[in-house]
């Protein structure tokens, strides 16, 4: 896979993690309020009830900095990267390049360039030819030189050309920025915020609390503020939904080895931070940990198990921190639908008589970043998609333009097992749109059906998925076998 970069979409994901990370902080002051309510809880006594006041007190207001800090310190490092390549390669505030293009542009030329140096050497001798011949007879022959077009595109697609110079900075770029990626310490530092989240996690998981009635309210430790992300929409969570929990499990080193060298060649520097909330390792593990899901699809949609592998792998290693980003945009969209959904109803059941009374009930306010679906869940798949790849296997007709059918099938993909099915039958309905057979695939088809699992077969950066996936194809095929 070449090196790629678009500073309009950096540009916007950069000002959006912007916005995120400036309205961390203001929600957690309802939940700081909570946690302080929580602590002076005397209804919830005993010995779990302190330990998990003492967790309240010392680790959950810790635990809401550090990943406060842990975002602005990503934001930096992608704005670093930004005015690096601006620096490095190209200001322009629409730059994009794919090296895999400029090369493809470059040899295209290249070859053109070679046939006119033939061809041209070839007319340039005829025209000094009859030059010679006809020039004592005083007629007007000018004799014809090639050198200055060759030179202009020997400038543009030859060694040391424009393009070799754009493939070279971009190549520049990538080992400068990787090499502020890895200096800066930040995926160590993220590694660790996870793992001391996890262990947390594990910990609270032990604590079982008995709460007493109060005015027939429950008071509880997740009622309470123990997740800071049910009480903030702009929260990043370092998991999606059902990746929160990775079991520990022997590593097989020679396909672990694979599956890394395949990723190592896959991603770009700018790419490692984004995605860099699960390594190979990790990845791997929870590849693992949904084999019963994976075995039950494969039998179900008689779909190969190691296809199913590789997508849910290359899906769940390059899971983002724009990933958790999307899916709260979504969620804010949905709540804003329904809230409007009603009061569009109250409005409609006022009586004209009493028309004065609108004003006591305000529409609710749009979402600053509106989104109705997004891609989601261990195999990050759109609500759309997944109406498509369901409708065509069991002939249903949930409308894809229907917001609430969108709804229903990105909240069911929330669920591990539901969103492991839906990858198969996205696997089934890309080999159907081209006329495959799902249970016996060419090499070939079985990358196009790889590639437009990942969007249209078109475009490059999708192709480029394909390859990539049918690489993890093959390890975990040979391991499984």
């Amino acid at each position: 896979m070449g090196i790629c970069w678009d500073t309009k979409k950096v540009n916007d994901f950069i000002e959006y993690f912007e916005h995120a990370v400036h309205n961390y902080m203001e929600p957690l002051a309802a939940a700081r309020a909570a946690y302080e309510k929580y602590e002076n809880n005397e209804t919830f006594v005993g010995q779990a009830a302190e330990k998990s006041k003492t967790f309240i007190g010392l680790k959950q207001k810790e635990v809401n900095r550090q990943q406060y800090e842990l975002s602005k310190e990503m934001l930096k490092k992608y704005t670093d990267l930004d005015e690096t390549f601006k620096v490095m390669v190209d200001p322009a505030a629409d730059a994009r390049i794919d090296t895999d293009v400029v090369k493809k542009v470059q040899a295209r030329f290249q070859g053109q360039l070679e046939g006119l140096e033939r061809s041209g050497f070839n007319i340039q001798q005829k025209s000094m030819d009859v030059f010679d011949r006809l020039s004592k007879y005083g007629c007007g022959v000018e004799e014809v030189y090639f050198r200055n077009t060759i030179v202009k595109y020997d400038d543009y697609c030859g060694t040391g050309g424009f393009l070799q110079d754009c493939i070279r900075k971009m190549e520049d770029f990538d080992d400068e920025a990787s090499r502020r990626v890895i200096n800066s310490g930040l995926k160590n530092a993220i590694i660790e915020h996870i793992d001391e989240v996890s262990e947390i996690t594990a910990g609270l998981d032990l604590i079982n609390p008995q709460a007493v009635e109060i005015d027939k309210q429950k008071v509880s430790l997740m009622a309470l503020g123990a997740s800071v992300n049910s009480l903030n929409p702009f929260s990043i969570p370092f998991y999606p939904p059902g990746l929160h929990s990775i079991p520990i499990k022997p590593k097989p080193t020679k396909l672990e080895e694979e599956l890394k060298a395949i990723s190592d060649r896959d991603m770009t520097a700018p790419q490692k931070i984004k995605d860099s909330i699960y390594d190979d390792a990790r990845a791997l593990n929870k590849v693992f940990s949904l084999d019963a899901y994976i075995e039950s699809a494969s039998k179900k949609y008689h779909v190969d198990k190691a296809m199913i592998q590789a997508v849910l792998f290359r899906e769940i290693r390059c899971y983002g921190y724009d990933d958790p980003l999307g899916d709260a945009q979504v969620r804010q969209t949905y709540a804003y639908e329904h809230k409007k959904e009603e009061y569009d109803e109250w409005l409609s059941n006022i009586d004209p008589m009493n028309y004065w009374k609108k004003p006591s009930k305000q529409p609710p306010t749009r979402p600053l970043k509106y989104r109705s679906d997004s891609s989601t869940g261990v195999g990050q798949i759109f609500g759309k998609t997944a109406i498509d790849a369901y409708n065509l296997h069991y002939g249903t007709n949930y409308d894809r333009k229907n917001w609430k059918d969108v709804e229903f099938f990105w909240n069911k993909l929330q669920d591990e097992e539901f969103n492991v099915e839906m990858a198969a039958l996205v696997l089934c309905a890309g080999a159907d749109e081209f006329g495959y057979d799902i249970n016996n695939l060419s090499t070939e088809q079985q990358r196009v059906v790889f590639t437009r699992y990942n969007g249209d077969p078109e475009n490059p950066m999708a192709i480029a998925y394909g390859y990539t996936v049918q690489d993890y194809y093959n390890a975990f095929s040979e391991y499984n076998n």
